[in-house]
């Protein structure tokens, strides 16, 4: 019941249906691995482009999860604190998740 293998695929489910109801054209979000890959997920299946800022030291395997499910991924130097910041500041216009 978890495509993805995470919890957090609940989570991502919820938030695609607030933004096809909000009629979002495209998703940012901010991730160190599994809400990435289950936003990702969830986005590709709603036809949606998704993508999404992880600190650069998230591992190889959610960077591969993530990209296989079609998002961007912007990597980005610092904390995770760093990469909320910077999907923050990109997010005008998008519907961040």
């Amino acid at each position: 019941m978890q495509p993805t293998g995470s919890f957090k695929d609940r989570g991502a489910s919820l938030l695609m249906t607030v933004a096809r109801l909000a009629r979002a054209h495209d998703i940012v979000e901010d991730s160190s691995g599994n809400a990435g890959a289950a936003m990702a997920a969830y986005a590709a299946s709603a036809g949606v482009p998704c993508t999404i800022y992880t600190p650069e030291y998230t591992p190889d395997g959610k960077l591969v999860q993530i990209k296989h499910y079609g998002a961007r991924v912007i990597k980005v130097a610092g904390t995770r604190q760093d990469a909320n910041s910077a999907a923050v500041a990109s997010a005008h216009g998008s519907f961040y998740a």
